[in-house]
């Protein structure tokens, strides 16, 4: 209902105000209502996980859950409960002995092989999307929204592999 109401808004704004044609809040409205749908479709949250896990298969200081599949459906996403604390609370991370520098370095490592690399990234990489469990390992939660690069792009992913440094 609330998409009905911002389209509605949208045709009305197009029609009735010269200035909002320069805009296209009809396509916003569309666009906004096409990604919202991607995000509700945990069959697809499910292959993101599943893609991201595999990317960082060999990285150590990064962890994706694990998804249950024979539990999963497009309306339930069943995933590897994890343990973790919140990246941001940095007294319990260090009253755990863990190191906010090797946190850091592991989860900027991260997002570059995600965007540079991989051309697959966290779409929504925000301090309520992260932990750290008990290992130290950065880890991604809420992988609905993701973006995608052209296999053409960054230029550099056609000169062969390359990965980051080990922490």
């Amino acid at each position: 209902m609330d998409l009905e109401i911002l389209a509605e808004v949208a045709g009305m704004l197009e029609r009735r105000s010269p200035w909002a044609a320069l805009y296209d809040f009809s396509g916003a409205v569309e666009e906004f209502a096409r990604i919202l749908q991607e995000e509700l479709d945990f069959l697809l949250e499910a292959q993101n996980a599943d893609h991201f896990r595999h990317n960082f298969d060999e990285q150590p200081g990064v962890r994706f859950p694990r998804v249950y599949h024979e539990y999963t459906t497009k309306r339930v996403l069943v995933l590897e409960f994890i343990e973790g604390t919140k990246i941001t609370e940095i007294e319990r991370l260090q009253q755990r002995g863990l190191r906010r520098r090797a946190i850091a370095e592991s989860l900027i490592q991260a997002l570059l092989k995600q965007i540079f690399v991989d051309g697959f990234f966290h779409g929504d990489p925000h301090p309520g999307n992260l932990l750290v469990d008990e290992e130290g390992r950065v880890v991604f939660l809420d992988l609905g929204m993701v973006g995608q690069l052209p296999e053409s792009w960054p230029p550099w992913r056609l000169w062969g592999s390359w990965s980051p440094p080990k922490p």
